[in-house]
C-alpha cells in the first residue's frame, strides 16, 4: 500500500502454530488503509514459509538471529509507515472490528499515546483487560483474568500500562519517547516500560475495549519454563530501578522462582533474584543479584553462583520518571 494510515507488526518467533490464523483474522478486519508487516526474528520453524507462501501482501522481514521481543519489535517499527503502529502477536486472532476500533480510539483523542485491545483466552473469559503494576515486589497484573466477560470492561479507561500482544502506538510518540528498551531481554516488560515512558511524557495509556482478540496463551496454571521466569525477573528488577527511587527501592523484596520437575520422586528447585544491598542504595547501576540457588526442570540441574551483574547500566543515579502509586 503506497500511504497506510496504519502499519501492523507481528513477531513471528516461534509461530508456525499460530500465523496462519492471525493474517487471516486480519485479512477479514474492515478497515483497509493499513499494511502488514511480519518479523521472523531469526525462527528456527516454517513461519516465514508460510508466510512467503500463502500471504503475498505481506512484507517479510528476516532477521539473521532471535532479536528478543523488544528487538524484533523494533525492526518492524522502523520499517513501518503507518503513523500508527500496532503490535500484535502471532497467537492473537485479531476479532472483526478490531482494528477500526484501536485506530478510532486512538484518534478520539490526541493526547492518547498508546491503546490496547481487550484479548479473551480460546474459552471466553478474559485474559486482558488493563494492566497494574503491585506496588511491593513491581510484578505486572492482568485486570479481570480468569473473569467471565460480562461486559464489565466494556468503558474505555486510562490504564498503567497494555500489553504488547496487542498495542497501538503513534509514530510522534516513538520519535518523542524511542522504541522498545531491548535490553529487556528476551521477553517481559517491555510493554510495561513503554507505557511508562509514555504516560512520564504526558501521554494517556487507554484499554480499548470495543477491539476484541483471543490470545491463545495458556488459560490454565501451569508452571513456567526457567528461562520465562526468570526473564520475567530480569525484567521485573530491571524495571523497578529504572522508575522507583532509591528509598522504594530499598524495600523491594526478592523475587523466587520456584518450579518443580514431574513424575515420582520429583523434588522442587528454586532460583532467586532480587536486588543486592548495594543496588538499593545506589539504583544508578540497576545491578541485579542472582542469589546462590539450585532449579530443577525436565531433569536438569543447574546452579547460580551470588553476586551482582550489571542490567541496566548509564541509569541515573538520582531521580525516577514516575513513581509508582
Amino acid at each position: 500500500m503506497a500511504d497506510p494510515r496504519a502499519s501492523v507488526i507481528i513477531l513471528g518467533w516461534g509461530g508456525e502454530p499460530y500465523i496462519a490464523d492471525c493474517l487471516a483474522a486480519l485479512r477479514r478486519q474492515s478497515y483497509r488503509a493499513v499494511e502488514v508487516i511480519v518479523v521472523d526474528n531469526g525462527s528456527p520453524d516454517g513461519t516465514a514459509e508460510i508466510v512467503e507462501r500463502d500471504f503475498s501482501e505481506v512484507r517479510l522481514i528476516r532477521t539473521e538471529q532471535n532479536l528478543g521481543v523488544a528487538g524484533g519489535n523494533n525492526v518492524g517499527l522502523r520499517a513501518a509507515q503507518g503513523e500508527l503502529c500496532i503490535l500484535i502477536n502471532a497467537d492473537v486472532e485479531a476479532h472483526p472490528g478490531w482494528l477500526s476500533h484501536l485506530v478510532g480510539a486512538m484518534e478520539a483523542d490526541p493526547r492518547i499515546g498508546i491503546a490496547g485491545a481487550k484479548l479473551l483466552y480460546p474459552d471466553g473469559t478474559i485474559q486482558f483487560a488493563g494492566g497494574r503494576i503491585d506496588p511491593p515486589r513491581g510484578y505486572p497484573s492482568h485486570l479481570g483474568r480468569h473473569e467471565v466477560d460480562r461486559g464489565q470492561f466494556d468503558t474505555a479507561t486510562d490504564v498503567e500500562f497494555v500489553t504488547g500482544a496487542s498495542l497501538a502506538i503513534r509514530r510522534s510518540i516513538l520519535d518523542r519517547i524511542g522504541y522498545e528498551d531491548e535490553r529487556f531481554f528476551p521477553i517481559d516488560l517491555e510493554d510495561v516500560d513503554m507505557s511508562y515512558r509514555a504516560r512520564a511524557a504526558g501521554f494517556r495509556v487507554v484499554l480499548a475495549p470495543q477491539a476484541v482478540a483471543t490470545h491463545h496463551e495458556s488459560s490454565t496454571a501451569r508452571a513456567q519454563d526457567l528461562g520465562r521466569a526468570l526473564s520475567l525477573e530480569a525484567g521485573r528488577v530491571r524495571f523497578v530501578c529504572k522508575y522507583w527511587p532509591a528509598a522504594r527501592l530499598r524495600r523491594v523484596p526478592a523475587g523466587r522462582v520456584r518450579l518443580f520437575r514431574s513424575g515420582r520422586g520429583a523434588q522442587p528447585g528454586a532460583a532467586q533474584v532480587g536486588l543486592s544491598q548495594g543496588a538499593a542504595r545506589d539504583p544508578g547501576p540497576g545491578r541485579l543479584a542472582t542469589a546462590a540457588g539450585r532449579w530443577r526442570s525436565g531433569g536438569i540441574t543447574s546452579r547460580t553462583d551470588g553476586g551482582a551483574v550489571a542490567v541496566a547500566p548509564g541509569l541515573p543515579a538520582r531521580g525516577h520518571l514516575l513513581a509508582s502509586r
